[in-house]
């Protein structure tokens, strides 16, 4: 069963999102969702690889939800708290 972000979730990575965009990391976003797996990845030009994306997964124990934060693909930073993982974004320089 696909996994989703929560409505107050999406808002919180949009802030995020929006904040890159104003900074001109970012220029594009896209959203996938797979069986317990959603994944918001943002983009410098749509036609390259995100330079980050936060995964919401299914936790390791099988149950509960994990925040995963990648740049490009090396991942930076886990929590059970999107906004533990969104505070790091934050300090990303681009």
């Amino acid at each position: 069963r696909p996994l989703y972000f929560q409505r107050d979730e999406l808002s919180l990575i949009m802030q995020s999102y929006s904040r890159k965009v104003m900074n001109g990391a970012c220029k594009d976003y896209s959203i996938d969702f797979a069986p317990g797996l959603a994944v918001f990845a943002m983009y410098k030009n749509a036609n390259e690889l995100p330079l980050y994306t936060v995964a919401k997964r299914v936790g390791p124990s099988g149950k509960g939800r994990e925040f995963v934060l990648h740049e490009g693909k090396r991942p930076l930073k886990k929590s059970d708290e999107l906004k533990d993982v969104l505070r790091l974004l934050e300090f990303k320089d681009d």
